[in-house]
């Protein structure tokens, strides 16, 4: 596996070193994406993946069958979610790539990542649980992504902008493992917008996501530029990060709206005493 290039940082001031070197964009557009993960050790494998290993413990089925497991979830989370989820919501959805969302928001395992346009937000989600463990912060270019893509696998590098489309390829064992990012258009749910969420995708359900962007982004990588790097965030400063956080209002009552929002904020008080 190519490595995603690593760095450590050990105090606020390097966070926020970093954050300033990155360009935040105009505001229609996420320049980067972020994503956090509390454990340094983890690598970027979807929720599927993680479920249908259980954690690592065997291995990753075939594509065929990791299609039909795909499928019976989404078909069954659809059937029993239209009696529950907010009617513009359901009338807003129509192929897979827009009901996954909906299922990673639930708890459904998926082939999604999820990523933020925020820093800060990916930080929370890096420091807030596991204070015993070292957490990491990643960071991928978006535009650099996409070249990368395309560079690959020409044409088959942009997402297809219908939903049939789409669907087909998604559904395909031998899919190229293409990485999209993307959001849902309209009837976002609270906290979406409140984590600023952008989801990652690969065309192909078997991918390993970090080892396509440790192989391709540097390929396509323009000089001068960060596109895509790891950072790790020692254990003995996530406490420290959590109280920088709570400051900003990252927590978990703006980043999750509703009561269990308030529970999970008890919850790291009570992990960052």
């Amino acid at each position: 596996m190519a490595p995603v290039p690593q760095v450590a940082v050990h105090s606020w001031s390097e966070l926020t070193s970093l954050a300033d070197k990155l360009d935040v964009g105009d505001g229609f557009g996420s320049v980067y994406v972020f994503r956090g993960q509390e454990d340094v050790d983890w690598t970027l494998k979807p929720s599927l993946h993680r479920a249908v290993t259980n954690e690592g413990r065997v291995a990753l089925p075939s594509n065929d069958d990791l299609l039909r497991v795909e499928r019976v979830l989404t078909e069954k989370f659809q059937a029993i979610a239209t009696n529950h989820l907010p009617a513009a919501t359901v009338a807003a959805t129509n192929g897979v790539i827009d009901w996954w969302p909906l299922m990673r928001h639930y708890g459904v395992p998926t082939r999604l990542l999820d990523w933020t346009a925020s820093l800060y937000v990916a930080l929370y989600f890096a420091v807030a649980r596991a204070p015993e463990k070292d957490g990491a912060l990643y960071l991928v270019h978006t535009h650099t992504l996409h070249q990368a893509m395309r560079a690959a696998h020409g044409e088959a590098g942009d997402l297809p902008t219908s939903m049939p489309a789409s669907d087909r390829v998604l559904q395909r064992a031998d899919a190229p493992p293409v990485l999209y990012v993307f959001n849902r258009k309209i009837a976002l749910l609270d906290r979406m917008i409140a984590q600023q969420g952008l989801f990652m995708v690969s065309a192909n359900v078997g991918t390993d996501f970090e080892e396509v962007l440790g192989i391709e982004i540097p390929k396509a990588a323009p000089p001068k530029r960060e596109t895509l790097r790891k950072v790790r965030i020692p254990a003995a400063q996530k406490s420290a990060v959590m109280r920088r956080l709570r400051a900003m209002n990252v927590t978990a009552s703006s980043l999750f709206p509703g009561l269990d929002g308030i529970g999970r904020q008890l919850d790291e008080l009570a992990r960052h005493r």
